[in-house]
């Protein structure tokens, strides 16, 4: 399909359409490398958490910005018993699905496996400059996967700091610079066929660095992917054979 037929969406729109196919069968390549490299990604999340808090997870607040259907809000559930999590997504098609999913899920855990709280809401920062985030100041960690080149960084960075405490952590994982810069994501309408996408940024691991810096937060661990299975490239193998796809970010916030 030459580039002309395809179609640029907002964002909201974008994953609205994308939201009844979004995790089915891996459709989406960057969900499973993501997936593969957060095996070694989280525990390092997880370590740093507990030498600021202590190694109880039942005081933790965490928030799971850009939650989508709940993909990585399932991981929290299952690593951090006893936590507090919040979902934020801008897109309450795809909030839905995170809330069944996750409450099919904590149904078949004991009580003390459970989440102490579990609740998500609607929040785009770019459309909410005025007012602040559903969680301000309280949480311990946030995470963000595969969300961030949707956003401005110092959109990103300001929101963070409105919701972190000192001393808490970030994981962020994104699209890697150097993919970036020669593919662009799209999706195929499920309903029309059609290719559509959204506007995108290209951050560099500098950019994100110096950025989080202004905000506070101290960079601690970058973590660069390439896929190794070539099932899990499928069709775009030409874009990505020997390219960093992905990659993953912990900051620190400052006391």
């Amino acid at each position: 399909m030459a580039a002309a037929d395809i179609r640029s969406l907002p964002i909201k729109e974008l994953y609205s359409r994308w939201g009844t196919s979004y995790d089915q069968g891996r459709v989406n390549n960057m969900q499973g490398l993501d997936d593969t490299e957060l095996e070694t990604l989280y525990p390092k999340f997880i370590s740093l958490l507990q030498q600021s808090f202590g190694s109880s997870t039942s005081c933790l607040k965490m928030v799971d910005f850009g939650c989508g259907t709940g993909r990585n809000t399932l991981k929290l559930i299952a690593m951090l018993p006893g936590a507090e999590i919040v979902g934020l997504d801008a897109t309450p098609a795809l909030l839905e699905i995170a809330k069944r999913q996750c409450k099919e899920a904590c149904s078949t855990l004991p009580e003390s496996q459970r989440p102490k709280s579990l609740s998500f809401h609607a929040y785009n920062p770019l459309e909410d400059k005025s007012g602040k985030p559903p969680v301000t100041g309280q949480a311990q960690g946030l995470i963000s996967n595969l969300v961030l080149e949707h956003l401005p960084l110092p959109e990103f960075f300001k929101m963070c700091s409105e919701i972190v405490a000192p001393g808490g952590c970030i994981l962020v994982t994104n699209t890697h610079e150097d993919l970036a810069r020669i593919a662009h994501g799209s999706i195929v309408d499920p309903e029309t066929g059609d290719k559509l996408w959204s506007d995108s940024h290209i951050h560099t691991n500098v950019a994100v660095k110096d950025e989080g810096a202004k905000w506070g937060f101290d960079l601690v661990e970058v973590q660069e992917g390439i896929p190794k299975d070539p099932n899990m490239v499928g069709a775009m193998r030409g874009n990505w054979e020997g390219v960093k796809c992905w990659v993953g970010f912990v900051l620190v916030r400052q006391k």
